[in-house]
């Protein structure tokens, strides 16, 4: 469900609010011009699963809607080649951070892009990224990367990362996944970009282009 904060009779958190107790299977996403970050969290703590700030086009909100509903296995559908699964997974973090990056800007908010580098077998990667985007946010964007995963975090600072990160270590030592830290690369915005004429200008894809290049995904 799309759900509008400004309604005609009542304020969309009333809403969110009876559609979570009743239909606690159905994702809603927010989407207002309100960009108060208290206002962005309040709905993702009431159980929204995304937040969109107007004005937004077509490609943010299909990219926000494909993200949340739920994932089928097509048995029939042929594997990809690993460089055109590499150029698929690099163009959705692409459109993801972009994505991101614009509500960043415009509710003047924290961002952190990571990337853990672990020493771990194809099967336990699976087990990393199966129990870590469980324990993640619903907003937090998880992707896997052969032996790496990639983390989104909206509204986090390096100390909240740093909290994150010690959610998730926990979490990974507990289940005996890991006997070593995984290799961290980490970047902030906007205090990792240097060139706040970028920001200023909504130059969105140049920022992509170097938060990106600081944890080179690969």
């Amino acid at each position: 469900m799309i759900l509008d904060l400004y309604l005609e009779d009542m304020y969309g958190t009333e809403v969110l609010k009876n559609l979570v107790e009743k239909y606690p299977n159905l994702p809603v996403i927010i989407m207002s011009g309100e960009k108060k970050r208290k206002s962005i969290i309040k709905c993702l703590d009431l159980g929204a699963k995304d937040y969109i700030l107007k004005p937004f086009d077509e490609r943010t909100l299909m990219t926000r809607i494909e993200r949340i509903l739920p994932k089928e296995d097509d048995g029939d559908v042929k594997k990809s080649s690993a460089e055109s699964e590499k150029k698929d997974l690099s163009n959705k973090i692409g459109d993801l951070l972009v994505n991101e990056i614009d509500r960043a800007i415009r509710g003047k908010t924290n961002l952190a892009v990571v990337r853990y580098i672990f020493d771990a077998e194809e099967t336990t990667m699976e087990k990393i990224y199966q129990a870590s985007l469980k324990k993640l946010r619903s907003i937090d964007i998880t992707f896997r990367s052969k032996n790496s995963l990639i983390l989104i975090l909206p509204f986090t600072d390096p100390k909240g990362e740093r909290v994150v990160y010690k959610k998730l270590i926990d979490l990974w030592r507990r289940e005996k996944y890991i006997k070593k830290e995984p290799e961290g690369k980490r970047v902030f915005f906007p205090d990792d970009v240097e060139e706040k004429e970028l920001i200023k200008n909504y130059k969105k894809v140049k920022i992509k282009d170097l938060l990106l290049s600081r944890i080179n995904p690969g």
